[in-house]
């Protein structure tokens, strides 16, 4: 991914957990952990986000979570 721009969607933990339903506090944990969770940053020392991260971290595990179809 290219480095965010003034276009781009950045949004706060509060925000990511109220699109995903996700406690802040998981959210939390999963940047401490690592590798888990959408993709943040830091702006200023606050946490923050992508909008598009999100969205691909979303459709990321809807795809890992998809049962397949009866043939």
């Amino acid at each position: 991914m290219t480095a965010p721009t003034s276009r781009d969607e950045i949004l706060t933990t509060g925000d990511v957990s109220a699109i995903t339903k996700v406690p802040i506090k998981t959210l939390a944990g999963w940047r401490h952990v690592g590798g888990v969770g959408p993709r943040s940053f830091k702006l200023g020392g606050l946490v923050r986000y992508l909008r598009a991260d999100v969205d691909a971290w979303l459709a990321e595990a809807y795809a890992a979570t998809e049962r397949r179809k009866p043939e």
